[in-house]
């Protein structure tokens, strides 16, 4: 079984490329510096209700701000630009009980349906000027694409990235190599949805405006290769998602909701052992951050 997962992401991203402004974005987004904080909102909806080759779970929603961790450095609108993303793609590779009551989820990209490409991806967009403001109270039902959603990825492409394998150890458990084939981990309270839990990925860039600040290979994975992001999330149900009355799975029913942090690195001209310790600090922190949450949960 699957369960629908509206995430809450948090991205460590090492930057030592060059700093590539983003086509038509304003000059807060283009000069961003330093560690920066991005605030992530939305939905998230499930397709699939058993474990498969087809999409279980997909996300929609914007980046409400972006912060230096405490003051604020650009919030949606500013300089007329918005930023909207959309995560797709997510397919259960495995669903093991975790021993506690809960379970671990080994997800990888789809590859049954229409659109899958075995890929689970990251894609933000901007828009800039007078553009329509995004919009997901049609609920999931209104998706127009494998990676679209309407007012939401009709902008320019931002940034767009690829999790990749590496982020956990293969589970002796199961038949399939969890090491060498999830891309993302997630650990939650049922197998259904709406729930709550959270999760963690490696993830390189492929491509958008913005790509030259985070392409970089900052971080290596457990199998040795390279990644340009580490994300972790936390999701937990929408309580008052339009469509959702009784807890039904249904085309207008966003079953999760996510609202937490996306860190990243914007380049800083500095030595690199200077921003490599900064790097170590924003990791430490992060990781304590995620023992917090896990201790208050239980």
């Amino acid at each position: 079984m699957s369960f629908k997962r509206t995430r809450t992401v948090s991205i460590a991203a090492l930057l030592l490329s060059g700093l590539i402004p983003a086509a038509h974005a304003g000059a807060t987004l283009d000069s961003l510096t330093g560690p920066v904080e991005f605030k992530f909102a939305g939905f998230s909806s499930e397709q699939a209700l058993t474990a498969g080759s087809n999409e279980s779970t997909w996300s929609v929603g914007n980046v409400t701000s972006i912060t230096d961790g405490f003051n604020n450095l650009w919030v949606s609108g500013q300089d007329g630009d918005r930023l909207t993303f959309m995560l797709y793609g997510i397919a259960d590779l495995s669903i093991v009980p975790d021993g506690s009551g809960g379970f671990n989820i080994y997800n990888y990209g789809a590859t049954g349906g229409v659109g899958p490409d075995s890929k689970i991806h990251l894609d933000v967009w901007l828009d800039n000027g007078p553009t329509t403001v995004a919009d997901v109270s049609t609920g999931p039902g209104a998706r127009s694409g494998f990676g679209t959603y309407p007012t939401l990825t009709d902008g320019s492409l931002w940034l767009s990235m690829e999790l990749i394998p590496g982020i956990v150890a293969d589970d002796p458990s199961t038949a399939v190599d969890e090491g060498a084939m999830a891309t993302l981990f997630q650990g939650a309270q049922a197998t259904t949805s709406p729930t709550s839990g959270s999760g963690i990925f490696y993830a390189s860039v492929t491509g958008g405006s913005a790509a030259g600040k985070f392409n970089t290979d900052g971080f290596t994975t457990l199998l040795g290769t390279s990644a340009d992001m580490l994300g972790q999330f936390d999701f937990k149900p929408a309580l008052t998602s339009p469509g959702c009355a009784g807890g039904g799975v249904g085309p207008n029913c966003w079953e999760n909701v996510l609202n937490d942090p996306v860190l990243g690195i914007a380049r800083v001209p500095v030595p690199a052992p200077i921003l490599l310790l900064g790097v170590g600090s924003l990791i430490g922190g992060l990781m304590a951050r995620r023992r917090l949450t896990r201790s208050e949960a239980a």
